[in-house]
């Protein structure tokens, strides 16, 4: 692992905000009455969430945006106006224009900030680490940048339908900064895409429901296990130099052949999936926030955060935090 160099962005801080009303299963189990499909059965499988977070009317994107970049700022010792780039991560709300970034900014008071919204669906996460490196090594004013995902995933499934299962809203957030002599940090990213597959996972107009294909479990396992292949071979590394596997959580078929592929411990592999739910873009980090607030996850270990998104776009992100 000490042969791992970043690429001289260092993340800082880390913060994250979950809406206040929980949801049990039982709740849920109780508003379904939609009848069960055999796409269900494909691509749900397993439900294995016990309760999930749902926004409020009050808890907007914005709201939420902004608690949780402004954690990610207090846990990274910086001030709002120390921020040069915003990148706010959603697709659950994307509604023509305007986009929210602007408006996340000037909540948080990040008034020197260039801001603006990137989707990529559930793969947001690795798109927007892709895109803040670019920035920070590109441009000789940028120092700074703060990513914030954050999804309402509950409002994109059908009322009623076994899909409200799996599905919960929150956001996290994390601060960048251009540091060449970080021992932590970003060291290696991988963001693909296939148009082919643009029909496996859509979400169209007026209503904005996702619909899946069955065979999106094999397809998601196997985008997967071609991203981690590709870090693993491009850094020369095997699961034995990964101490945490992180990855935007699927259906149980999916984890347990990814594991089986690169031979990942249960100890290794990492979601919250259980206790929130599907949370798209915001699944990675979160995990990462939550688990370095509670000490589970430690400075120096190092996360491989694989996912897939509608498009599709694949890919992971190699850090040390």
């Amino acid at each position: 692992m000490s042969t791992l160099k970043t690429n001289g962005i260092e993340i800082i801080g880390w913060g994250h905000y979950l809406p206040k009303r929980v949801v049990t299963t039982e709740e849920v189990n109780s508003r379904i009455t939609l009848k069960t499909s055999s796409i269900d059965e494909k691509v749900i499988g397993n439900v294995g969430v016990k309760k999930r977070h749902w926004s409020s009317d009050e808890e907007t994107i914005e709201l939420m945006s902004k608690i949780s970049g402004e954690n990610a700022l207090r846990n990274a010792k910086l001030k709002a106006s120390d921020i040069d780039l915003l990148l706010l991560v959603n697709w659950t709300e994307r509604r023509y224009v305007p986009d929210l970034a602007p408006s996340v900014a000037n909540l948080i008071g990040a008034k020197n900030a260039m801001a603006f919204d990137l989707c990529t669906a559930c793969c947001g996460f690795a798109t927007a680490v892709m895109t803040a490196c670019m920035y920070l090594q590109a441009h000789d004013r940028v120092d700074n940048a703060l990513i914030i995902c954050t999804e309402q995933f509950s409002h994109r499934v059908r009322p009623g339908s076994k899909g409200e299962l799996i599905v919960g809203d929150a956001s996290a957030s994390l601060v960048l900064t251009k540091n060449t002599n970080a021992t932590g940090g970003i060291i290696d990213f991988e963001l693909k895409n296939d148009g082919s597959l643009k029909d496996i996972v859509k979400a169209k107009m007026p209503e904005g429901w996702v619909k899946s294909k069955p065979e999106l479990a094999q397809v998601a396992a196997e985008l997967n296990k071609r991203a981690i292949d590709t870090i693993f071979s491009r850094n020369k590394i095997s699961m034995q130099d990964i101490d945490w596997l992180v990855p935007h959580p699927g259906t149980e078929v999916v984890h347990e052949e990814i594991k089986r592929h690169i031979n990942c411990t249960d100890r290794k592999f990492i979601t919250n999936f259980s206790e929130v739910a599907n949370v798209s873009s915001a699944s990675i980090p979160l995990v990462i926030s939550i688990n370095l607030e509670t000490g589970k996850f430690r400075k120096g270990d190092i996360c491989l955060c694989p996912s897939i998104g509608s498009g599709i776009y694949y890919g992971a992100t190699l850090l040390r935090l």
